[in-house]
């Protein structure tokens, strides 16, 4: 059998494992399905997260997404920030409360929750973007800094937190991995805490879906997932994310 027949086996054979692969995930999606064994799994991986992150360009400092608010929903990003800052921020996080952000990037978040927080504990799965808002944030007392290196929140103890934070996180956080942060959200969140997700929903088309690089994972995914471990869904917001199809759910630990 010649090279170009064996090649062209191969690129079918490409194609139909895509197309089962694609299948087999709207199946894990519709059934609730996450685990180490399903497709869904194999994407969005720490190891992929953390390659992205550590060699992205952070000198915009993060800021690049806020301006994306413009293209992708036609709001000024100065409006956009300020609203989401006065409802989730202001609104949910009380005065000199301990504040854990999961993937603080380059702290375009947790300037504001600093204004807040008697504590701030911001932890990231990227070494770049933890020495980062260790410059920008080190000196002040109440910030503590840590790297996510086993997939956990090891280094917070059991019904500490009273908010924990994520934005353009959780987006790109695959199931199996979400599954696991929710469980150690409810670990380290104190009775009647709140957790504040950015997370994928529903989107138009696998194209905006592929482009944004948003994780398989949909509202009622999330939902499912969060009640599993004893999170209460108070709200899953659709208005507030910069973009199209991403949710914010608001949590509570009862």
């Amino acid at each position: 059998m010649g090279w170009a027949l064996l090649y062209s086996v191969r690129k079918a054979s490409e194609r139909a494992i895509a197309t089962v692969d694609k299948r087999l995930v709207r199946i894990e999606k519709r059934r609730r399905i996450t685990g180490p064994n399903t497709v869904s799994s194999r994407y969005h991986t720490v190891k992929e997260n953390t390659a992205i992150w550590d060699t992205w360009d952070w000198s915009a400092r993060g800021e690049e997404w806020t301006e994306d608010v413009r293209r992708y929903r036609g709001i000024d990003p100065g409006v956009w920030k300020g609203q989401l800052v006065d409802e989730l921020i202001v609104g949910r996080v009380p005065q000199d409360s301990v504040v854990l952000e999961i993937g603080p990037g380059a702290g375009r978040w947790s300037e504001f929750l600093l204004q807040r927080a008697g504590r701030l504990i911001l932890a990231d799965i990227s070494s770049k973007c933890v020495e980062i808002c260790r410059e920008r944030f080190g000196e002040d007392p109440r910030v503590e800094l840590h790297r996510i290196d086993d997939g956990t929140l090891s280094f917070v103890g059991d019904d500490v937190v009273d908010v924990v934070w994520a934005y353009d996180v959780f987006v790109h956080i695959n199931p199996e991995d979400t599954d696991r942060y929710l469980g150690e959200i409810r670990r380290v969140l104190r009775s009647g805490g709140t957790g504040v997700i950015h997370h994928p929903g529903t989107y138009a088309n696998e194209d905006a879906h592929t482009k944004g690089y948003r994780s398989h994972v949909t509202a009622q995914l999330f939902a499912d997932i969060a009640s599993k471990h004893g999170l209460a869904v108070l709200e899953q917001d659709r208005s507030l994310s910069h973009m199209p199809g991403d949710v914010v759910s608001v949590l509570s630990k009862e």
